[in-house]
């Protein structure tokens, strides 16, 4: 990879500053290399082969929308089904599907939440109440053998502090008193 015509940083270094300065994220360790985190969440890490580096995120269950919004991305070839996808940081051209790419995933980071309640203490009637009283949440709800794990989302909301309220509210609904 060569680095930036007039500047001696390598694309991956120019999409390592950009995740740096976003509001909480940390860096960490995953898979024996550098890895991103927020609120201690691992979201993000670049993948180095023989032949390239690739930026690989989580992007919740959007991988196909990514797919389509962001050029060159792809699903992760073994993890795409769990919610990561992978670019290819080859190019200067990737450096600007690379932002793109981070700034969507930071999005999602920030306006969605995942929780787990047992089957025994999941109430339907929840989801209803919750749709009532924060139309701006979406929920989805998947199935295990003792658990409901429940994805909520702040759609459309772009203030993450306002998000990040609406979240919270979310799931004391969803937990109940």
């Amino acid at each position: 990879m060569a680095p930036h015509q007039g500047s001696s940083q390598t694309p991956s270094d120019q999409l390592r500053e950009l995740l740096l300065k976003l509001p909480g994220v940390m860096t960490g360790t995953r898979f024996g290399g550098e890895a991103f985190f927020f609120r201690k969440r691992f979201f993000c890490h670049f993948h180095p082969t023989r032949d390239h580096v690739f930026l690989e995120t989580f992007v919740w269950n959007n991988v196909d929308a990514i797919v389509r919004e962001v050029p060159g991305t792809i699903p992760h070839p073994e993890y795409g089904g769990y919610g990561w996808v992978r670019l290819p940081i080859d190019s200067e051209d990737a450096v600007s599907m690379g932002r793109q790419l981070i700034e969507t995933t930071y999005r999602y980071l920030r306006t969605t939440k995942r929780i787990s309640i047992s089957r025994e203490e999941f109430r339907a009637e929840t989801l209803g109440l919750l749709s009532t009283k924060l139309p701006e949440i979406r929920v989805k709800v998947k199935e295990s053998k003792k658990r409901k794990q429940i994805v909520v989302e702040a759609l459309g909301v772009s203030d993450y502090e306002k998000a990040d309220e609406l979240l919270k509210k979310a799931i004391r609904i969803l937990k109940g008193p």
